[in-house]
């Protein structure tokens, strides 16, 4: 498996980088049809040839209808409303396979993922990281105390988990949900031969699973960036997802 390229930097030093053809960007979906028309708007605008696929978990409100007003050979909707599984990691997983480009970033369609990043990492990713992480440096906007208290705890038992695995990532946002990586190399390492995930279908938390399986010395990115509260919508962490979590530190 590769683990670094270091040609990266002289295959793009001449490159014109406001072109994004090998790019996607995937963003997972569930009853944000008050943000994904605006979060589609900026980036089909600032990231031109990008590929965007909105893998949709079963929306009962007008997230297709609204991707629908989008749609091009380069923005894609995912209905996986009849899947057999549900949940944000297969819904990611599921999208990953189709991608076809060299990289990939996923982020949140709550635009909660500040667009204007997808650049900066899409920049590591060329420069020869197989995987950029984007981590939160603070929250702008009310978050509730409880919640900042489940991050944090959440982030501390990660870390250990990892730790155990003889991972160390403790400058990492390992819990992050904006993060990039080289598609190629996260095929190699997320599925089998025959194209099986190697991931708990019903986790939430699809880095933190993804850095469990990763070689130890693999060439990580990080990028830093203000994480945004809700605006609209309601948030989908409930008791289940936090369960599930609780799971994955020891699968």
């Amino acid at each position: 498996m590769k683990i670094a390229d270091n040609n990266h930097k002289e295959r793009y030093k001449n490159r014109d980088t406001n072109f994004y053809d090998d790019l996607t960007i995937i963003l997972p979906t569930l009853d944000e049809g008050q943000n994904i028309g605006d979060l589609l708007g900026y980036l089909t605008s600032c990231y031109k040839n990008a590929y965007i696929i909105v893998t949709d978990d079963g929306s009962q409100d007008n997230t297709e209808e609204i991707v629908s007003n989008f749609k091009t050979k380069r923005v894609f909707f995912l209905d996986r409303k009849d899947a057999e599984s549900h949940g944000l990691a297969i819904s990611v997983l599921e999208a990953v396979k189709l991608v076809n480009t060299e990289y990939f970033i996923v982020m949140d369609a709550d635009r909660q993922h500040p667009w204007e990043v997808v650049r900066d990492i899409i920049n590591h990713l060329r420069l020869g990281d197989k995987l950029v992480i984007g981590s939160r440096i603070k929250v702008v906007g009310e978050w509730p105390l409880q919640r900042k208290i489940l991050s944090y705890l959440g982030t501390v038992l990660g870390r250990i988990s990892l730790l155990i695995r003889n991972k160390v990532y403790l400058n990492y946002d390992i819990l992050s949900g904006f993060f990039g990586a080289e598609t190629i190399f996260w095929k190699e390492v997320a599925f089998d031969k025959d194209n099986i995930s190697k991931f708990r279908f019903k986790g939430y938390k699809v880095l933190f699973d993804f850095l469990k399986l990763i070689p130890s010395n693999v060439q990580l990115g990080k990028i830093y960036y203000e994480f945004n509260a809700r605006r609209k919508a309601s948030s989908k962490l409930n008791f289940k997802v936090y369960l599930e979590y609780l799971k994955s530190l020891i699968i």
